[in-house]
């Protein structure tokens, strides 16, 4: 079919929306020739549109274009059904494969008018002669409504103020209703109101014209004043005489219209005579009264009949016209009773009977035999199309006649012999404006047929004046078409959907209701039921959705019902849908399954790709998700992006993945890439029933760009500054640490407090070697912030450009240099500070670092100046901590040193009151201070010593106030005493080589510091290497011994000597310990002159000595006077002495101790394999016989304890043998105790003779 062989590119939809019926719609679209030939275009219809239902139309169905002309294509709709819905398609081919469908939408819309009562009773007295009553009609739609009541206007009894009339859209009208009776009675008509293009509304009249006493007496809920409403079709039908019914009427008549065509006045024999029979079908008599014309011109013969059950009376009607020239109609309203019941009544209720009726119309006129009359005007359509129709139910549509001019037009139709087709009113006259007319359509019983019949209508009662109007009508069953008969759909992925397009068109001018039953679980079908109008055509996506694989076969009803009015019409028909399909499995690959992204910098975007294949036979939607593989390093969501991320792999194909990192974490990506399969290609949804299964591994490794601080050296007139002191002053470790961790937009500070020093102009400079341990490229900078306040100034340069320079002094106080750079990876730069001690007191500054990606490190340095003349001291560390282990039989000691960096003799004096008070509380002396008070010499340190022995596991925390000359401060203890002994020794996390070498330090050791790990009372001897880097210079060194009495003594030889130019001098360094046992760092100074600079001074002296001498007694005489000559610039006087210092880090432990320490481990080795753990019972109130039962349940438990092997092996194990030296799970005997406690001080453990006799060895 031609509707289903178009691309959606090519379709033109054009939409009339809401059309009035009886109107004509035009619209255009714009067709052009966009090829470069001339083309021929011709336009056809669908073949299967029902041609009855033509009601689009082109205006030109052929035509022909040059190349780049356009023609304007005009559609026009004229609607011929009331409330239907039309879809039309055209298809528009050209010469050169030009391919163009039109789909035509419209919808007809028609009037919609309501009444406000369908029941009037109206009841009136001999006194009251009429009575009257008021209905609205009101028109609910959006166009103009034509109406008419179909009423005799010479009836006697209900008399209408409002006839016909035109009803606009939301507007309404009043009609009166004037009830005249002419006697007391009952009187009943059923007003129809007949509206064009809309069911009519019948209007129940009901009159009452009783004496008042008796109006309480009529009862307004019998059965005969029912409202229940009807279809307005077939009531207002339902009196016409070849309507097919089921069941016979209550009564029935031989013909319910008669034409007394032509009858002169002026003839003797002036009448006209009809027959009419009136047949009662009842069980009952009935009693029939005739309603007569009162002008005399209609009279029927008899008046009053009583018809026996089953039998018929011959009515004769009579046409008499009273005036020559004249139209005349009249309807016989025929009133009958069940005259049984009336007549066993009581004469006085006897008019309270509900009669029924029947009607007649009648129809004449007076023209002479020789007069044609006047001529008719008058305007009817040709073809009247009926709506759909379902065999054998009737339908109805409605058809207007309009008169022209003044003068009334009389209408008769004329039917052919054999009719499917019935009209009402088959006769009558037009007095005003309009006539509205019902048609009816009488299908047969069975079969699809077209019934088109073409009727006469004669005007005015002359045979000249006849004209001709054709009905058409179809009658056919739901039904509708499928675009395929076997619905198959292709093989799909285990769990997943595959999407089909079916095409269901209605075949009929029927709306219908479908529904499709049977339906699987394994098909999915959106919309189960629906409506479909007439020859459209909805598209619906059917779901194919296995679980199981293997193939599969299942058939589909499809039910239909046609609708009418908005009600299931009709019988129901069914249609068989065959439906197969195939489910298989399969499998993703990727190639290559592993992207090894390598060393990538931070936020640095780098892509790869894989291709996923597809080896099975069946189409694989996925989606790919990742996943960490190990520890979750980043966020996958932002540093992960793979496009694309869903895609449908078909059989034997592959697919381009695309995988972009750009990482924000530093650290090691290990990323899974997996796949899941999805359950259709067009969503996002996954399958439950699949695991996702891995395909390819990402690795990359993110590096942030970062410093490291390596080494550090120091060189300026400060000798008391290590290496050591120097790496803890700027918390080298920890300013490690965060350029390692700080991450992109933190910030970080970190404060450096430099040693004081007195007030000199000679700059101190801290040299700090800096790599780049990372494998990408680092840049940084560092700048100034500024602290003071200090204001800029305006500065000139040249003759006129002026620039702003601040004017401060302190930025003298500490530069660094240089302020940016670039590091490659592995790579080492030197950035320099300089310090200079220019300011009294002390001097903050504050640089900012940047490491990139916004990280900043906001140093801030202190330079504090002295006088020289101060009295204070300098005490590190403030806080100690002391380590001590339980098990250590003598005290251990805990050195803080006291630094003075003036020039005086400053004393110290440390409160000691704290110590004696934790001392009485503990019974013991278990701290103390072993030298409280001391002189400090100018420019030297001196060490306090801090003696403590822990015997309780108790912490402990205190201070102790210091004096130190004019100040005061104060030291920090703490202590928690451990079963687990601290290290022998701390280790430094410094270079213990130099990693760079500076011009201002020519001498190098071949170790920063020394180790040392010896017992009391011992000497250790460990040796060096120094080593002149100079190509020229000769050094003279001098070591500076260091020694404290009471703790040790180190010597370095030789003492004195000298290093020629690259050249190597070995030194040993010797170093007697005392009693104390400590942790301690010691720092001995040597002391470098260099020699060849000294000669070349003493030489530079003598010459400039020698020219002094000379030039004594010279002079020159000048106008101006006497003029001596210019001696030159006076040589230094002596070489600058620089100094190196040396760490030594000492261990001075007791050898007891160390032996009698045990591990963890040997302790547990020593306690039984079994135990018994008893927990505390919850108490509880338990009565007697509880008591007693757990009693019972005790004593048994003991007596499987004692005869148990375990508890007999714990007897023999522990109780006979004799108990460990120093452990035991049991008491000993109290002799036995005192025996060995003897014992262990006397003679010595095992393991110290034996360490002792393999150093004498």
């Amino acid at each position: 079919m031609l509707q289903y062989c178009c691309d959606a590119k090519d379709i033109k939809i054009i939409d009339f929306g809401e059309v009035e019926m009886g109107r004509t719609i035009i619209k255009s679209i714009k067709i052009m020739n966009e090829s470069c030939k001339e083309q021929f275009y011709e336009a056809q219809r669908d073949p299967v549109t029902n041609p009855i239902d033509h009601v689009f139309n082109l205006k030109s169905y052929t035509w022909t274009l040059l190349p780049e002309q356009s023609f304007c294509c005009e559609v026009q709709y004229r609607p011929v059904v009331p409330f239907s819905k039309n879809v039309d398609y055209f298809i528009i081919t050209g010469t050169a494969s030009t391919y163009i469908k039109i789909i035509a939408h419209g919808t007809c819309i028609g009037p919609k008018i309501s009444s406000s009562v369908n029941k009037i009773i109206l009841k009136c007295s001999k006194k009251h002669t009429q009575v009257k009553r008021q209905i609205k009609l009101l028109n609910h739609s959006k166009v103009k409504a034509a109406f008419i009541f179909d009423i005799d206007i010479e009836h006697r009894h209900f008399k209408l103020d409002i006839r016909q009339g035109i009803l606009n859209p939301c507007d309404y009208k009043y009609i009166t209703i004037t009830f005249i009776p002419t006697k007391e009675g009952v009187y009943v008509y059923h007003l129809p109101c007949l509206i064009l293009y809309q069911s009519p509304i019948i209007i129940k009249l009901y009159g009452f014209c009783i004496p008042i006493h008796q109006q309480s007496q009529i009862n307004l809920e019998s059965h005969e004043f029912s409202s229940q409403v009807q279809n307005g079709f077939e009531e207002y039908m339902s009196d016409s005489i070849n309507i097919k019914k089921e069941n016979l009427e209550l009564v029935s008549l031989s013909k319910n219209y008669f034409d007394c065509s032509q009858v002169d006045t002026k003839n003797k024999i002036n009448r006209a005579h009809q027959t009419v029979c009136f047949t009662n079908h009842s069980e009952t008599n009935l009693l029939l009264k005739w309603d007569q014309d009162v002008t005399g011109v209609f009279k029927i013969e008899p008046c009053i009949a009583k018809i026996c059950p089953n039998h018929s009376a011959l009515f004769e009607i009579i046409f008499q016209p009273n005036e020559e020239n004249n139209l005349y109609t009249k309807q016989f309203i025929g009133y009958f009773f069940d005259d049984d019941a009336k007549s066993e009544g009581k004469e006085e209720n006897k008019i309270f009977a509900i009669p029924s009726f029947t009607c007649i119309r009648v129809i004449g006129h007076s023209f002479p035999t020789s007069s044609a009359g006047w001529i008719p005007q008058y305007e009817l359509p040709s073809t009247i199309v009926l709506p759909p129709c379902i065999p054998p139910l009737p339908v109805y549509t409605t058809f207007l006649i309009k008169k022209f001019g003044h003068l009334p037009l009389m209408f008769h139709f004329l039917p052919p012999a054999d009719s499917h087709f019935v009209v009402k009113p088959m006769l009558g006259i037009i007095y005003e404006d309009y006539q509205v007319v019902v048609v009816q359509m009488c299908p047969e019983v069975m079969g699809e047929h077209l019934y088109m019949e073409q009727w006469a209508i004669c005007f005015n009662g002359n045979p000249k004046n006849k004209d001709y109007i054709s009905f058409k009508g179809y009658t056919e069953y739901a039904n509708i078409s499928f675009n395929k008969s076997t619905i198959t759909f292709a093989t799909v992925h285990l769990d997943t959907q595959q999407k089909e397009q079916i095409l269901i068109r209605n075949l009929t001018r029927h709306i219908i209701m479908y529904q499709f039953l049977n339906v699987p679980s394994q098909l999915i079908i959106p919309h189960l039921k629906g409506q479909i109008y007439a020859n459209d055509i909805h598209s619906h996506e059917w779901v194919f959705h296995p679980t199981e694989c293997g193939e599969y076969n299942f058939d589909i009803k499809c039910v239909l019902m046609a609708i009418q009015n908005d009600l299931p019409t009709g019988t129901e028909v069914s249609i068989t849908l065959h439906v197969t399909g195939k489910c298989e499995a399969g499998l993703l690959l990727a190639i290559p399954n592993e992207l090894n992204f390598d060393v990538q910098l931070y936020g640095n975007k780098k892509t790869k790709s894989f291709y996923v294949y597809n080896f099975s036979s069946v189409n694989i939607p996925f989606k790919i998700i990742c996943c960490h593989l190990s520890w979750p390093i980043g966020c996958i969501e932002r540093d992960v992006k793979i496009h694309p991320l869903s895609e449908t792999v078909l059989p034997g194909k592959s697919k381009k993945i695309t995988v972009s990192i750009t990482p924000y974490t530093p650290g090691f990506y290990e990323i899974a890439i997996k796949y899941i399969v999805r359950i259709n290609s067009w969503t996002d949804n996954i399958s439950y029933m699949q695991l996702p299964r891995k395909i390819c591994n990402i690795y990359c490794m993110c590096e942030l760009p970062s410093l490291k601080i390596e080494d550090v050296h120091f060189h300026g007139v400060c000798s008391l500054i290590s290496k050591i002191n120097l790496w803890k002053i700027i918390e080298v470790d920890r300013l490690n640490i965060t350029l390692k961790n700080i991450l992109p937009y933190e910030k970080e500070s970190q404060y450096i407090f430099f040693p004081p020093m007195i007030l000199h102009e000679n700059p101190i400079c801290i040299k700090l070697c800096i790599s780049n341990p990372t494998s990408v490229n680092t840049t940084w900078n560092i700048k100034r912030m500024q602290l003071c306040f200090c204001k800029t100034i305006s500065k000139s340069r040249g003759l006129s450009f002026r620039y702003m320079e601040l004017d401060c002094v302190h930025k003298k106080v500490c530069s660094i240099y240089p302020q940016s750079g670039f590091i490659k990876p592995k790579e080492q730069i030197v950035i320099n500070i300089e310090l200079r001690y220019l300011l009294l007191g002390k001097t903050r500054v504050k640089w900012d670092l940047n490491i990139g990606h916004e990280r900043h490190i906001f140093l801030y340095m202190q330079v504090e100046a002295l006088s020289g003349s101060e009295k204070e001291l300098l005490l590190y560390p403030q806080t100690v901590k002391l380590d001590s282990y339980f098990g250590d039989k003598k005290a251990q000691h805990q050195i803080c040193w006291i630094y003075n960096y003036t020039n005086n003799y400053l004393p110290y004096t440390v409160d000691i009151t704290n110590l004696r008070k934790i001392n009485q509380i503990y019974h013991s002396e278990i701290l103390a201070c072993l030298n409280p008070d001391g002189i400090v010499e100018p420019q030297s340190l001196t060490p306090l010593i801090l003696k403590y022995h822990l015997k309780q596991f108790r912490a402990i925390q205190t201070y102790l106030p210091i004096t130190f000359g004019d100040k005061k401060t104060e030291l920090f203890i703490s202590s928690q005493p451990s079963i687990v002994y601290p290290p022998r020794m701390i280790k430094e996390i410094l270079p213990n080589l130099d990693a760079f070498k500076i011009k201002e330090l020519p001498i190098y050791f071949s170790t920063d510091y020394i180790d040392f790990y010896t017992s009391i009372h011992s000497c250790s001897v460990k040796m060096f290497m120094m080593y002149n880097t100079s190509n020229h210079n000769r050094f003279a060194y001098t070591w500076k011994s260091n020694s404290v009495p009471g703790l040790w003594n180190i010597e370095i030889y030789p003492k004195k000597g000298v290093i020629r130019p690259k050249k190597l001098q070995s030194c040993r360094i010797i170093i007697n310990v005392e009693s104390l046992t400590c942790q301690v760092n010691i720092n001995v100074i040597c002391e470098f002159l260099n020699i060849s600079q000294r000669r070349m001074i003493q030489r530079s002296i003598y010459k400039y000595n020698e020219i002094c001498k000379k030039l004594e007694s010279e002079f020159i005489f000048t106008e101006k006077g006497e003029q001596f000559p210019k001696l030159p610039s006076k040589p230094k006087k002596k070489p600058d002495i620089f100094c190196k210092t040396l760490s030594v880090h000492c261990n001075i432990y007791s050898p007891e101790d160390i032996v009698l320490r045990t591990k963890l481990i040997e302790e547990l080795k020593m306690v039984p394999t079994d135990e018994l753990q008893i927990q505390n019972n919850i108490k509880s109130s338990d009565n007697y016989e509880h008591t007693k039962m757990m009693l019972f349940i005790l004593e048994g438990m003991t007596w499987d304890i004692l005869n148990s092997r375990i508890f007999k092996h714990t007897i023999q194990e522990y109780v006979f043998n004799r108990p460990h030296l120093y452990y035991s799970q049991f008491f000993t005997n109290p002799l036995e105790s005192e025996k060995l406690i003897m014992k262990s001080y006397i003679a010595p453990p095992r393991k110290l003779i034996a360490t002792i006799l393999e150093k004498v060895r």
